[in-house]
Order: C-alpha cells, then sequence, then structure tokens
C-alpha cells in the first residue's frame, strides 16, 4: 500500500480495509465541485478541454479475496481499546473488529495477522470476532536491566 503522512488516517485506513474506494473520490470530487456533488454518480473532472475520470490508484487499494492472505502491523500511540494515528486521531476497538467482521462477511481474506504494537495492544482485539479467529496475544514483559 503506498500512503503516506497525511493520507493516512482512520478514515482511509477502514476504507482500504472495506474495498470503499469510491467514497474516497467522492469526497475529494465534493470538495472541489460542491454544487454538482448531489447525487453524481460518476466523478469526472474537467482539465483545461480535458475530462479526467476520478479514480484511487491500484497502489492505495486492498485488492484481496477469499484466497487472500493479510497482514495488518499497527504501531503507535495506544491505551485501552484504542491506537492513536499521527497522535491524533484515534482507531478504536470496536471499530477493528466491525471492519474485520465486515471483511469476513465479504470473503476478503483467507487468514488475517494483526499484530498490534503499542501498549494496551492487546485491548485492541476484546471486540474481534468471527467463525474462524483464532486470538493469540503475547503477554507483555518488562526487562530490567542493572549494571
Amino acid at each position: 500500500m503506498d500512503y503516506r503522512g497525511p493520507e493516512v488516517s482512520v478514515e482511509s485506513f477502514l476504507r482500504v480495509l472495506l474495498g470503499r474506494h469510491d467514497d474516497e473520490v467522492r469526497a475529494l470530487f465534493c470538495l472541489y465541485n460542491p454544487p454538482s456533488c448531489e447525487n453524481q454518480q460518476t466523478w469526472e473532472v474537467s482539465i483545461g478541454r480535458m475530462w479526467v475520470r476520478m479514480q484511487v490508484p491500484r497502489s492505495k487499494r486492498l485488492l484481496t479475496d477469499a484466497g487472500s492472505n493479510v497482514l495488518i502491523f499497527l504501531t503507535g500511540h495506544g491505551g485501552e481499546e484504542f491506537l492513536k494515528f499521527h497522535d491524533a486521531q484515534e482507531l478504536l476497538s470496536r471499530d477493528l473488529a466491525d471492519a474485520v467482521a465486515q471483511m469476513h462477511m465479504k470473503s476478503r481474506f483467507n487468514e488475517m495477522l494483526i499484530i498490534a504494537d503499542t501498549c494496551k495492544a492487546a485491548s485492541m482485539f476484546n471486540d474481534v470476532r468471527s467463525s474462524t479467529s483464532r486470538p493469540s496475544r503475547l503477554s507483555p514483559r518488562t526487562h530490567w536491566r542493572t549494571g
């Protein structure tokens, strides 16, 4: 995936997981063309005398199906049932659980491994449930060094 800097947000992360790329295109279209946004089905913009269809490039899509194995690595500041994106927006455990459940219902993965490297990481998976889920948690250890 090719998301960087301000493109990385809770909203874009969930949109990628769920394959809701048209929502992103519509948001951009409506930002630049508010009067013609209502009830719009296709999103084309005029650049000079040329019309360009807006779409999300393949590098920003999670192109998975029922045979795909998905790895998600989350890191950052966290707390009880949340992880922060850019120290501002919070991904809540229930939103992650809902996204995983929707992905499972839509057959967007075969197996999924989610690794969270943050304080209270295990709490991010409190609500994750599916018929095939096998939660596995590593217990945090405190390492002391003397010398």
